[in-house]
């Protein structure tokens, strides 16, 4: 494994952020797969809304917001189309991700095939 290339890119915006790594091996990498909001029980988007707030943390500027303000404000920005749910088959994840980064991380994986 000595032959390993770090494919890290940083994708911001003003919504949401993530650094995002493609699992490398010796098969192409498979490209994330938006998850339709329609497809998900209000349980699991609870889940991976409040996996995605403790495991990225959010910058809210100079007042704190409390937990369910955050779930509920992504929850909107999840219905209102401003950010995807994205499943990540090489890493076997799920994480949040704006359009742009959706469409940044789209032409990465279509510039790597």
């Amino acid at each position: 494994m000595g032959n390993e290339e770090d494919y890290s890119q940083e994708f911001r915006d003003d919504t949401v952020s993530r650094s995002y790594q493609p699992v490398r091996s010796e098969k192409p990498p498979a490209p994330p797969v938006e998850i339709p909001i329609e497809v998900i029980s209000e349980d699991a988007l609870t889940g991976v809304i409040e996996n995605y707030i403790t495991r990225e943390g959010t910058d809210y500027g100079m007042v704190e917001v409390n937990h369910e303000t955050k779930v509920r404000q992504i929850r909107d920005q999840i219905h209102k189309g401003y950010v995807k749910i994205v499943f990540d088959p090489d890493s076997e994840s799920v994480t949040i991700m704006s359009q742009k980064q959706w469409d940044d991380t789209q032409a990465a994986y279509a510039a790597a095939t």
